[in-house]
């Protein structure tokens, strides 16, 4: 919306002209040139105030480019540094991943070793237990025969 807004004449405003005034036209175009000359220096000065401001806008608006331009130069040095960062990260990563599992199939390697000896050894014993059952089904059998001697001269059977 304009600022500025022409100022409506009412018709009561208005006065008529007595007869004794004559209309000079010398005298109101004297008036208007100066009315004129006015406003063409209030325009100047507007023109100025608007060149300032033009000037103060572009001044502002440089340096907010160059703010975003070291912005924007900050955060691609802290992307390529965290991408660095990232990179060796991941690096060790896989360094530890392959060395665990190198340790995990020596570990795997060793407890296959052991339960390989573990089930000898029962195998071993397994065998062990079946000969002892059959020794001790024979001293049972052979202490049974020598309580009944020793029983048998006792009762003077023999």
């Amino acid at each position: 919306m304009n600022a500025v807004m022409a100022p409506r004449l009412d018709a009561s405003e208005e006065q008529p002209m007595s007869s004794s005034e004559q209309p000079t036209s010398a005298g109101q175009l004297a008036e208007l040139r100066a009315d004129v000359r006015h406003l063409q220096s209030d325009i100047t000065e507007i023109k100025g105030d608007v060149r300032t401001g033009a000037q103060r806008l572009d001044a502002l608006r440089d340096e907010v480019g160059g703010r975003f331009e070291r912005t924007d130069n900050k955060i691609d040095a802290l992307r390529n540094d965290l991408s660095l960062r990232i990179d060796a990260g991941t690096t060790r990563i896989d360094a530890v991943r392959n060395d665990l599992g190198l340790r995990i199939d020596a570990a795997t390697t060793r407890i296959d070793a052991v339960r390989s000896d573990l089930t000898a050894k029962i195998d071993e014993v397994s065998k062990s237990i079946s000969s002892a059952k059959v020794w001790a089904v024979l001293l049972y059998v052979a202490m049974g025969a020598t309580l009944l001697l020793v029983m048998a001269h006792g009762f003077k059977w023999i």
